[in-house]
């Protein structure tokens, strides 16, 4: 069966920022000794002293600031420094930024520092990996220290069953009772996507009737939540009964998440109404009719809207009567203009006498096998009603069946003469 899953994929940005704060400003006549203590990575920066607060080496995908700083003294106001945080891995530079220690004269101690932050909420500082900032005295390199980016751990946050996705994949219309002509959609919501992580859903028939298996590979890297759809279409109608989709990630059952499809449910709300051939009747609000001149009559087919529902229903209207046993005689003149337009095996025939309120009619009833072994039903209901032959024929695949029973036989019940 037809399978979709997709990811929502959306890039993450890289924005750096730095900034630089000097405390303790000395201004002597004489020149002071130029030391450099020990660059530390930190959470924070101190807002009065500037000093590193929290420091530390490793960090979370989500950390909205990571921080440097190095404790000088007797650099020249007029000195330039720099920081320059790298990829250890890749040598990619993700900020060079530097300028003169300050604007004014004489000579400094106190606390010089740097910082990386996001751009804004939702996006991330760097991928994960192992960096290093480097701190730089008129160019020359006076320190550094390393650090690490952690790669989070995937995880599923939700998973929401639906008839209905947005462009997102977000379920819209979140349901646990499903028609027999839904998609189903199990809407996996995931904190982050991380490449070489697997996901698989498994759909389920009854208790153990293993319909489909899906499997999606998470090929790139996304460092926010987003949906993973695994959908579930079927070219023909679902029975009703009980389903379930289980969730894997990376092999391990997730969760289980039981459903049901419920008998079709169809609203007549549609009406096919001739004062000539002195009838009326409704057919299902999103079927169209169509009308056509046969031989000695007419005949109106209706269809429903979807081209995957192997449904059809007709009437036709003869200004000829027929007695019971012509009325089976034409039965199987149909009958066998389908076997051979089709190349059908017909299995079986039934006939029953029948009441439509006070009206009498015949129903004769034809099983049949198409050359892929599928099976197929078609019901023709023979009236005899103003001096006329009213027939309607409903044909139908064996997937179809509850929902082509529930149009027949509730279109016939809305049938009235004049």
């Amino acid at each position: 069966m037809a399978k979709k899953y997709i990811l929502k994929k959306i890039l993450s940005l890289l924005i750096v920022s730095s900034l630089v704060v000097l405390i303790l400003p000395a201004v002597s006549s004489c020149t002071p000794e130029l030391t450099f203590g020990d660059v530390t990575v930190c959470e924070k920066i101190d807002s009065e002293t500037s000093a590193p607060v929290n420091p530390k080496d490793e960090f979370e995908i989500e950390a909205k600031k990571i921080c440097a700083a190095i404790e000088i003294s007797g650099v020249n106001a007029e000195d330039n420094w720099n920081f320059k945080w790298k990829n250890k891995d890749t040598g990619e530079i993700l900020a060079d930024l530097g300028d003169k220690y300050s604007k004014e004269e004489g000579y400094l101690e106190g606390f010089c520092s740097s910082e990386l932050v996001p751009k804004e909420e939702g996006y991330i500082i760097a991928e994960p990996g192992n960096y290093i900032v480097e701190f730089y005295h008129n160019g020359e390199l006076k320190g550094s220290a390393d650090l690490k980016i952690k790669t989070p751990e995937v995880k599923i946050i939700d998973v929401t069953l639906a008839n209905e996705v947005s462009e997102s994949y977000e379920p819209v219309n979140p349901t646990e009772q499903f028609n027999p002509t839904d998609i189903f959609h199990a809407c996996v919501k995931m904190n982050y996507m991380i490449e070489g992580n697997v996901l698989n859903a498994k759909w389920y028939f009854g208790e153990d009737q293993l319909l489909d298996e899906t499997q999606f590979d998470i090929t790139e890297n996304y460092y926010g939540s987003s949906y993973i759809d695994f959908s579930f279409p079927n070219e023909d109608l679902w029975p009703s009964g009980d389903y379930r989709v289980e969730i894997y990630l990376n092999e391990s059952l997730h969760g289980k998440y039981g459903f049901e499809v419920i008998e079709a449910e169809v609203a007549f709300g549609n009406e096919y109404a001739s004062e000539e051939y002195k009838l009326s009747i409704n057919y299902p609000d999103d079927w169209a009719a169509s009308e056509g001149q046969i031989d000695n009559g007419i005949q109106i087919d209706f269809s429903p809207a979807s081209d995957d529902m192997n449904i059809g229903m007709s009437m036709i209207i003869s200004n000829e009567e027929y007695s019971k046993d012509q009325s089976s005689e034409f039965a199987d003149e149909i009958s066998g203009e389908v076997i051979s337009s089709n190349n059908w095996q017909q299995v079986n025939k039934t006939e029953s006498d029948l009441q439509l309120g006070e009206i009498p009619y015949i129903e004769v009833f034809y099983e049949y096998l198409d050359s892929e072994n599928n099976s197929w039903g078609m019901a023709l209901s023979f009236i005899a009603q103003n001096n006329k032959l009213y027939l309607f024929m409903g044909l139908a695949d064996a997937d179809s069946g509850d929902l082509a029973d529930v149009v027949y036989y509730g279109m016939l019940e809305t049938l009235t003469f004049k």
